[in-house]
């Protein structure tokens, strides 16, 4: 409660609010992030407090708070209230939504709906300054930062995985991305919300539909349904783009020491496809 009252005190919104009296309920959050839900006198907000490791994470403060703000003036976000990049405080908006259900991930219906809504995204104007995310430097990148044998994938397999995709590849349209949709990062209600905005970017499409399916560990049967509702990319297409979102993930779980956090049918299955 001192924590929040802290931040609250920075802002003028926040000062008013602590004023009338506020109400503090902790909400789940990702592996390492904190998100507070605060609520007062014509207030509800998602206070998210950063957890450690942003460099060796790639994670830019600023990045994320000028694409939400991007976001959000575009109907895909919450507001932005505050933030401070330095501290890694981000206050938002609450928004009237739950975490997205099984169904949207599952169901061709559900996942039809979400494709129409990531393209959308995709479809946006890009935000004058938005930063350039490319996916094959940040697995580089990662490759130097996470120390050796420290997963259960060898990096070697990493390596090589992130090499073959790399050569398989074609360069897709720049464009409007989240880069990292899995569940808990989706609000279902009147629309689809996204949250947490600290991997986005000017980045290619392809990854982010890759990012989905292997998240989510989609069938082929699946797959197929979210990249027809998507238009214009075949799953021949998506293939090495999957090796590499599978090889950053991989990657981002030994950098943040965040394997544990991975429900274990889906852990098993993304190390099966990497190969270990």
């Amino acid at each position: 409660m001192k924590e929040i009252e802290s931040i609250l005190l920075s802002f003028g919104a926040g000062r008013q609010a602590l004023a009338t009296g506020i109400a503090c309920e902790t909400v789940s959050g990702g592996a390492i992030n904190r998100t507070i839900r605060v609520t007062s006198v014509g207030v509800d907000w998602a206070v998210r407090l950063a957890g450690p490791g942003d460099d060796a994470l790639l994670v830019s403060r600023v990045g994320e708070r000028d694409a939400q703000a991007a976001a959000a003036a575009l109907g895909f976000a919450p507001a932005v209230v505050y933030a401070d990049p330095v501290l890694g405080i981000l206050v938002s908006q609450w928004l009237p939504a739950a975490n997205a259900s099984a169904d949207l991930f599952d169901s061709e219906a559900g996942l039809s709906r979400l494709a129409r809504r990531v393209r959308e995204l995709h479809d946006s104007p890009v935000p004058a300054g938005l930063r350039p995310i490319d996916a094959d430097s940040v697995a580089r990148e990662y490759l130097s930062a996470a120390g050796a044998g420290s997963g259960p994938v060898s990096r070697r397999l990493l390596q090589d995985a992130v090499q073959r995709s790399e050569s398989r590849r074609r360069t897709e349209r720049p464009a409007f991305c989240h880069n990292d949709l899995h569940a808990l990062n989706v609000l279902d209600g009147e629309n689809l919300w996204f949250i947490d905005w600290e991997y986005a970017g000017c980045g290619d499409p392809l990854f982010e539909l890759a990012g989905i399916i292997g998240y989510h560990n989609l069938s082929a049967r699946q797959s197929a349904a979210l990249l027809a509702s998507y238009g214009g990319v075949e799953v021949a297409e998506i293939t090495p783009w999957l090796m590499l979102f599978d090889s950053v993930h991989a990657l981002w779980l030994d950098v943040a020491n965040a394997w544990h956090t991975v429900p274990e049918l889906r852990r098993a299955a993304l190390i099966q496809r990497l190969g270990a």
